[in-house]
């Protein structure tokens, strides 16, 4: 029969899991605040949303077998603590979820100003309009 301990090595185990995931996560968060499109940053996001959701899965799994361990004295110290590593892991997928948007909008944001026209020097150059240039349109004779 499975104990506390048992289930505490293995919450040890994600723990470290999560302490390793952390770091990366904020610094995808920091390189899409830093204007990173989703093309620089899709990679490490997908590979660190299958992370998280899979340590998530392995915690709900703990939850779920620590609360049949009715009468061990362990087991409420182990759910606290499965609670504190599924609110970090939470704070995580909440972070992935809103970077998403961002990465994207900084792709159209940076596919806008790659359409600008420029020159061969690199200068922006206005568009030839007909409401821009006097002698864009015909004259009467």
């Amino acid at each position: 029969m499975t104990t506390s301990q048992q289930l505490n090595q293995a919450r040890l185990s994600l723990q470290l899991q999560i302490n390793q995931q952390i770091p990366i996560v904020d610094k995808l968060a920091a390189d899409v605040a830093s204007g990173s499109t989703w093309n620089d940053i899709s990679t490490r996001w997908d590979t660190s949303n299958v992370t998280v959701n899979n340590l998530e899965n392995s915690l709900i799994n703990l939850q779920v077998q620590n609360s049949g361990l009715q009468g061990d004295p362990g087991r409420l110290r182990l759910a606290e603590q499965l609670v504190v590593n599924r609110d970090q892991v939470d704070s995580m997928q909440a972070k992935l979820s809103a970077m998403q948007p961002a990465a994207f909008s900084n792709l159209n944001a940076a596919s806008a100003a790659a359409a600008i026209s420029r020159d061969s020097a690199g200068a922006e150059v206005l568009s030839a309009q007909a409401g821009n240039l006097q002698d864009a349109l015909p004259s009467t004779p």
